[in-house]
């Protein structure tokens, strides 16, 4: 056997082997490098702003639920100061009361204008998380999952809102908006010195005021509901791409050599 055949050939296979080894294990570290960035990308870029958007849009689901007791409430304070003030005529030529009641006017007021604000922000929030979490889910590869949750949320939003919308009819069947419309608009018109103004307004308001606290609690409890239904989604959807992105990575850099 000659001596490139027993020195040469063995030692230039072994560089060869060597050499390529280097570069194998250079690529799977490389390769671990970019995944471990890719899973701080789905993490920065896509996970932590979809939590912090849900958060946020569930704070305000909570403080609109809550607004419309707030909003009864301060309507039924207004019906009884004015019925203070018809009970008690001497009142009428009191300026500090007829302050006062307009204060008290002017809280359900601000009331009224904060609930209608909750509402367009819930309303507007709710499709900026689902559009995150779509988003989110088709980065991490789970949108058959999120497709399926979406179906089961959408089933149960469609049961609570034809739920409301029995519950709300029935509760005005014998109310047209024109008149509620009307009582409402009295209540930041009325003439506090004019007995027959409030003797009226609080005739309409006698009548309607059952009507609107039932429907402030029919809208709080069904808006509780919904609440809890989001949460589930929300909840349910991040724990589908939360586990993916685990999964690609709990086994650590030992599943790139094997």
């Amino acid at each position: 056997m000659s001596f490139t055949e027993t020195f040469v050939k063995p030692l230039v296979l072994s560089i060869i082997s060597l050499f390529l080894g280097s570069l194998i294990f250079v690529g799977v570290i490389e390769n671990y490098k970019d995944d471990s960035n890719l899973k701080v990308k789905l993490l920065e870029d896509y996970f932590k702003p979809s939590r912090e958007l849900t958060s946020s849009c569930l704070k305000r689901q909570n403080d609109l639920y809550l607004q419309y007791p707030m909003y009864s409430s301060s309507l039924r304070l207004f019906s009884e100061e004015m019925t203070h003030l018809l009970n008690n005529p001497s009142l009428n030529s009191n300026p500090d009361y007829e302050l006062a009641l307009k204060a008290v006017a002017e809280t359900h007021m601000k009331s009224g204008e904060k609930l209608k604000a909750l509402e367009k922000e819930v309303k507007k929030c709710k499709v900026e998380v689902f559009q995150s979490l779509e988003v989110l889910s088709l980065a991490t590869g789970t949108f058959n999952e999120f497709t399926e949750l979406s179906k089961n949320r959408a089933e149960s939003l469609k049961s609570i809102y034809k739920t409301r919308s029995n519950e709300r009819k029935a509760n005005t069947s014998g109310i047209s908006v024109t008149e509620l419309q009307s009582m409402m608009r009295s209540i930041f018109t009325i003439d506090f010195s004019s007995k027959k103004g409030q003797q009226e307004l609080q005739q309409k308001m006698k009548r309607m005021l059952p009507v609107i606290e039932k429907n402030s609690e029919i809208m709080s409890k069904t808006e509780m509901q919904l609440y809890k239904a989001e949460s589930k989604f929300y909840s349910d959807v991040r724990q589908e791409t939360s586990k993916q992105i685990s999964n690609k990575f709990k086994d650590g850099f030992l599943t790139w050599l094997f």
